[in-house]
């Protein structure tokens, strides 16, 4: 009883898992847009489906729940409106399937099942694109393969006794479907027409991050500098870290304890002067519901589209960034550069100062010092201080706190400290907010910047100079990636696979396919494409082709031999050892009739022993077990000549 139970399995038993299995490959693709209820809705009516089913329970008051549900259902299509049509869809196709799995089921039932978890896998696409994505896609396209093959035994029979054998043979040729499809679907997605045109981004909903906004309130920063979230990716070579400034704001008026911004004229910097290192470059910017876009240090603009540029060397986009995006930049790496026509008074805008302590502490550090040697002189006075993000001055005059009481805080304090003493001094100055550093990723060459290297640091006017970088924040030690380097490791690795799958996958468009015909062609009109490397490219092609060749042969004939059973193996061996003894067995003959004609008594009295073993299993088509074969082999070597 204990092998027929390892070794054979109720269909439907096995169409019930396969229908769960698919069910919450639908579940988890969306779980993470659905609103708390409609989670918790289907986790619960799933868990009660599985008891139930186990039980082999049937609810007879369905009512009830389906009251419950088509509320829910109301309730989420009610909520629709054209900023976000799909998410009540989803919510609704999520809790129909939670309702399906607790009816009792028929072959259209498991079908309609199916059909669901597809519509709200479906759904996910619309939501986000990552590279889990395609790894519940080939999960789903292999249960749905498995589940239509074992659909139509069910729909044939509803109590046949699946054997683990013809399970497995079932599970390999859902696999090979499978695997034929990667390519067929990398085919079609590389040929298929598309428009550049963002048809469905209306409908995309990534799970935005939370950014710079238009202002920074001192204290506030700290919430972004503790998460690790990727806010962008970087394809560009390796630079020196201490250049690596990418510029998103510029904060001018400050009213005590928040910067905030006054709207630049749209209006371009003339470049053509500042000399640096110019650097060409990809963003691929995640998500995070604001305009600005950031630029590595001084960015040298060019067409950009839709983006508005600003006379401070900020851009932004004429709506909120609630989609992954990709831009093509150049920057020039310097230091410092010159603005004409500038407005110092802009600059130069202070609240109130009622603390004098603030203003005799420039005095004393800026006397007798020109502009450039007073703002190195307040820079080295903060490289004093300690940087932290816990229990940061937070009060009517948290700058005053910062530099009298504390003496401790996170970047916005350092910089928004030094920005107002140069004002006292009367150097025009001003925030930067973006970000700092980046991790090198060597394998895909690329910098990876998170949340955590949200940062500000300030620009000041010096005369006969321009604007000058002041970064006054003490530098941070991070020695996480050192005490978790193998975590750190893998985290770069996996890191890797989702840059390449945005770059390739998600920002894959009509000029792509452009770009790859025109490369085909430019290559088939090179002149060295001569007869020898035509038949270098010949050899190739043949070689592949016998391959596909061979391949399909050894598929072909492991189809038409048939795999021999533990009772036809034994048997085998039992003719090939008699053999070896001097006794070969006819074709016609049968078994018992074979051994009768052995002359030596004692190998003839074994070999019956073991023939009686055997013919149980060979005529009462009886699976043999393990230890069943081993009692066998036992026998078989007792036959032997005495």
């Amino acid at each position: 009883m204990k092998t027929r139970l390892n070794s054979e399995i109720k269909i439907e038993s096995f169409i019930k898992i396969l229908s769960y299995l698919v069910g919450l490959i639908g579940f988890v693709s969306i779980y993470r847009f659905v609103d708390l209820i409609f989670l918790l809705t289907f986790i619960s009516l799933f868990i009660i489906s599985i008891v139930l089913d186990a039980k082999q329970i049937s609810i007879t008051k369905t009512w009830l729940i389906n009251l419950f549900s088509l509320l829910l259902i109301a309730f989420a299509l009610t909520n629709i409106n054209l900023n976000d049509p799909v998410k009540p869809l989803v919510e609704s196709l999520l809790v129909l399937l939670a309702i399906k799995f607790l009816d009792k089921k028929s072959a259209k039932d498991y079908m309609q099942i199916c059909l669901l978890s597809v519509l709200i896998f479906t759904g996910s696409a619309l939501f986000s694109l990552s590279i889990e994505f395609a790894f519940y896609l080939m999960m789903l396209i292999l249960l749905l393969s498995l589940t239509f093959l074992t659909l139509t035994f069910f729909s044939e029979d509803r109590k046949l006794i699946l054997k683990i054998s013809l399970i497995k043979s079932l599970v390999i040729k859902s696999l090979i479907v499978s695997l034929i499809t990667i390519p067929l679907t990398l085919l079609l997605f590389l040929i298929l027409p598309r428009s550049s045109f963002p048809l469905l981004s209306f409908l995309s909903r990534e799970t935005a991050l939370t950014g710079f906004s238009d202002s920074i309130q001192l204290g506030k920063v700290s919430n972004i500098q503790t998460d690790d979230s990727v806010i962008m990716r970087v394809n560009i070579k390796q630079i020196e870290p201490t250049r690596l400034y990418w510029r998103g704001i510029v904060l001018t008026n400050f009213d005590g304890t928040k910067w905030s911004n006054i709207n630049s004229e749209n209006l371009p910097q003339q470049l053509s002067k500042i000399q640096g290192e110019v650097i060409n470059y990809t963003i691929y910017l995640e998500p995070y519901y604001n305009k600005y876009l950031f630029f590595l240090d001084i960015p040298f603009f060019k067409s950009l589209g839709k983006i508005t540029i600003l006379a401070d060397l900020t851009a932004q986009l004429d709506e909120t960034i609630n989609r992954r995006i990709k831009y093509e930049a150049i920057s020039i790496i310097v230091d410092k550069y010159n603005e004409e026509n500038l407005d110092k008074s802009k600059y130069l805008q202070l609240p109130e100062i009622k603390d004098k302590r603030l203003i005799e502490k420039v005095t004393e550090l800026t006397t007798n010092k020109n502009d450039e040697q007073s703002a190195l002189a307040i820079m080295n006075f903060l490289k004093n201080y300690k940087y932290s993000l816990k229990n940061l001055p937070i009060s009517s005059s948290p700058l005053e706190d910062f530099l009298f009481t504390y003496k401790y805080g996170n970047c916005e304090y350092f910089a928004s400290a030094m920005a107002v003493m140069l004002r006292i001094k009367g150097i025009p100055s001003r925030i930067i907010g973006g970000y700092k550093g980046g991790r090198y990723n060597n394998i895909g060459k690329y910098y990876v910047i998170t949340q955590k290297d949200a940062h500000v640091w300030v620009e000041a006017y010096l005369d006969n100079v321009g604007w000058v970088r002041f970064d006054p924040t003490p530098p941070i030690i991070d020695s996480s990636n050192d005490i978790f380097s193998v975590l750190y490791k893998l985290r770069i690795f996996f890191d890797t696979i989702n840059y390449y799958w945005n770059a390739m996958v998600i920002n894959y468009d009509f000029s792509k396919q452009m770009q790859i015909v025109n490369n085909i062609r430019h290559t088939l009109k090179k002149s060295y494409v001569d007869l020898v490397n035509i038949r270098e490219f010949s050899q190739y092609i043949l070689f592949f082709l016998l391959t596909i060749l061979t391949l399909t042969t050894i598929i072909l004939l492991r189809k038409k031999i048939k795999r021999k059973t533990p009772s036809e193996r034994i048997l085998n061996e039992f003719l090939y050892k008699l053999k070896k003894l001097g006794y070969t067995k006819n074709k016609n003959e049968g078994l018992e009739e074979f051994a009768q004609k052995i002359t030596n008594s004692h190998i003839r009295d074994d070999a019956l022993i073991f023939i009686k073993n055997l013919e149980s299993f060979i005529y009462k088509d009886k699976e043999m077990s393990t230890s069943d074969y081993k009692r066998l082999k036992s026998l078989l070597r007792n036959i032997k000549e005495k």
